[in-house]
């Protein structure tokens, strides 16, 4: 006997008999082996060869796939034969009367056939009927349509799915798995178009290019955002001063836009004079195809410039704009202008350029946010009261320029106009400016001012103030005893130079009476001075609900949740300030990339990442008391209302990150600078 020495192990893997015992199928597959040994029609092949299969590579098929074949030309006369089984499909209205040949038929399906008017047979019906397989359409069902083969590859970058223990909402089903838990920008925040739109951006900028239908149909994705002060966000990061700004020049951006992109492209036109006559004589309302449709200005919807902007015709090229940021001081000077901008949603502006400005005064009855920075050393009144009027605001920023600032009456007036809000940020700049230095011109509000807040705040949903201007607060002494029903409210504490791990007695009483007043959610953001000063605020937010919920003049349990985020920090900070200044010697492209709620890997975990609980309450005695110090005192046996935190995988929200990026960008264009004494 001979030894195979080339092929010894190889075998031959295809089947030629089905492993299954079932003698229905066997007898089937005797049948169709002397068809197709006694014939000559490859059908007889086929179909011997697909009974040998395995249920898996003998997929169902349903009636929708048949309805689809059979609408194929020449179908409608033939016999549908499927070496498996029929299913029903209830999405199917309407099926044709067909012929179908299978081993197996759902009840549902074969209802569905027999209701049209067709037939369903067997296969050794079909034998009889056609045993050279004339006039028939073998339909297979999708092979790859089960669960397991989701999980088959590869390597990385195969697109398999991975096995996990469970199908939670925590198992790779966070970021980059679903929309909903990637990461979003803050609204109305500056992001350049390439990096809001990531790998796409130059095919989709080539394809724009072919023709004019997808110009149209681009566009919009394409341009959405425009700045002519900076290129990113980086000085407003770094808090660059003017001398070193890196990416921002407001003159040569403003001019390589509208002089070296818009003018020029006209005037190298060949049809130069029917584009720069925007409408023919006797209808004014008629417009070149170029200023309706295919000039790029059309479709910006984000612009951020300086007061030039707003005394030239520059305005009128953004048609639909709704985001309008005017990133510069405060201009003196009487602007006589109107601006038509029926779009327009949000407004960020100097309060003295705003007074300044007839026609942005006109736009503010039809906004939805606006955000307005109050510098009181270098303004001489701000009466915006009468164009208020029937506003329909619903969000408010509003950055003072000293703590103090809140007393003033003009602030108090200025705030009561706004009856519509669902948000209000009041928050101080950080930076020193020419503006602090004479104020007492300003007349104080002759009440308190405490209560005339909480009777502001009363029906607003979220409220973001800083520490110190809770410190300018004062509230009636009835006001201390006073508790209100919890609704459905948050408030947000910025605190930049947090300390230590206890709150001021009047700072405390502040913030009590203002949660009292109905909030249920509270956010804390603070800046940390000292390593691990996680701790010592975790402990500082803690002690502060057990206070309010067993405060001796009036109990609030209405608190249900509280977070904190580390949002400032001297070691994190240089870290960062390290890593972008390394970034602009190698000039890399991931400034772009870049922005104030940013981080890098070389950051603590803790740093700008919100940490979130939920507070229940329980009954309970025996309770610690320790002092300021932390030092312990004595043990409360009366029974008391004990808030319990536990964590909770609350997403991080954007909102505050909004705010802070308008204050930063107020900070580093709308400040005046102080002039150095050195020579």
């Amino acid at each position: 006997m001979g030894k195979d020495l080339e092929k010894q192990h190889v075998r031959n893997g295809h089947r030629d008999a089905p492993k299954s015992d079932n003698v229905y199928l066997k007898l089937l597959v005797k049948l169709y082996s002397f068809l197709a040994r006694r014939t000559d029609a490859p059908f007889n092949k086929i179909i011997l060869k697909q009974l040998f299969l395995s249920k898996i590579n003998r997929p169902p098929v349903s009636v929708s796939r048949i309805s689809r074949a059979f609408k194929n030309e020449g179908a409608s006369e033939k016999t549908v034969v499927v070496v498996g089984t029929v299913t029903d499909d209830n999405r199917l209205l309407e099926f044709p009367k067909v012929t179908v040949a299978a081993l197996r038929f759902t009840a549902g399906a074969k209802a569905r056939i027999l209701k049209n008017g067709g037939e369903a047979i067997t296969l050794d019906q079909l034998a009889l009927r056609a045993p050279k397989g004339q006039n028939t359409l073998i339909v297979r069902g999708p092979r790859n349509a089960r669960e397991a083969v989701r999980h088959f590859g590869f390597g990385p970058h195969k697109g398999k799915a991975p096995r996990i223990l469970s199908k939670g909402r925590k198992f790779e089903r966070a970021r980059g798995r679903r929309r909903s838990r990637g990461f979003k920008f803050p609204d109305e925040t500056f992001v350049l178009n390439n990096v809001r739109i990531d790998a796409s951006y130059h095919d989709l900028l080539s394809l724009s290019s072919t023709c004019k239908y997808f110009r149209m149909l681009l566009n919009p994705i394409l341009y959405r955002t425009i700045s002519l002060i900076r290129l990113n966000q980086i000085d407003s990061i770094l808090n660059s001063p003017k001398s070193q700004e890196k990416c921002s020049d407001k003159f040569r951006y403003n001019r390589e836009f509208f002089k070296e992109l818009i003018y020029e492209n006209i005037s190298n036109c060949d049809k130069v004079e029917a584009i720069t006559r925007k409408h023919i004589v006797g209808d004014e309302l008629y417009k070149s195809e170029y200023h309706s449709m295919l000039m790029i200005p059309n479709y910006y919807t984000y612009l951020e410039g300086d007061n030039s902007i707003l005394k030239g015709n520059d305005l009128d090229f953004f048609l639909n704009l709704k985001t309008l940021k005017i990133l510069d001081q405060g201009c003196f000077d009487i602007i006589d202008r109107d601006y038509k901008l029926p779009k327009l949603r949000f407004l960020q502006v100097n309060a003295e350029t705003l007074k300044n400005s007839s026609g942005l005064l006109k736009l503010l009855k039809n906004l939805d946010r606006l955000d307005l920075y109050l510098d009181y050393g270098e303004s001489t009144g701000f009466n915006i009261n009468e164009y208020l009027e029937n506003n329909k605001l619903k969000e408010v920023n509003l950055f003072l320029n000293a703590p103090y600032s809140i007393r003033y009456e003009d602030t108090i007036i200025l705030l009561e106009s706004f009856t519509k809000l669902d948000k209000l940020v009041i928050r101080t700049k950080r930076r020193n400016s020419l503006s602090t230095q004479n104020q007492s011109k300003w007349r104080l509000y002759s009440d308190y001012i405490g209560d005339k807040l909480l009777t502001i705040i009363e029906n607003v949903t979220e409220v973001t103030l800083d520490i110190e201007i809770i410190e300018q607060l004062n509230f009636r002494p009835s006001t201390y005893t006073q508790v209100s029903l919890p609704n459905n409210r948050q408030l947000t504490l910025v605190d930049r130079a947090a300390i230590g791990p206890q709150l001021s007695t009047n700072i405390k009483e502040f913030i009590g009476i203002i949660i009292k007043s109905g909030f249920s959610s509270l956010n804390f953001h603070y800046g940390e001075n000292l390593d691990e000063s996680h701790i010592h605020m975790l402990k500082l937010v803690t002690d502060l609900v057990q206070w309010i919920s067993n405060s001796n003049e009036a109990h609030y349990l209405g608190l249900n949740s509280i977070s904190l985020e580390k949002t400032w920090s001297i070691t994190d900070d240089s870290i960062l300030r390290e890593y972008i200044l390394n970034l602009l010697k190698q000039n890399d492209k991931k400034l772009n990339s870049m922005y104030v709620w940013s981080t890098t890997p070389f950051n603590s975990p803790r740093y700008k990442s919100r940490d979130a609980y939920n507070v229940s309450y329980v009954k309970s005695r025996g309770v610690s008391i320790t002092d300021n110090s932390g030092y312990f005192i004595g043990t409360f046996n009366e029974e008391i209302d004990k808030p319990i935190f536990t964590t909770t995988d609350q997403s991080n929200s954007n909102s505050f990150w909004s705010s802070e990026a308008s204050l930063c960008d107020f900070e580093q264009y709308s400040l005046r600078e102080r002039k150095s004494l050195l020579r």
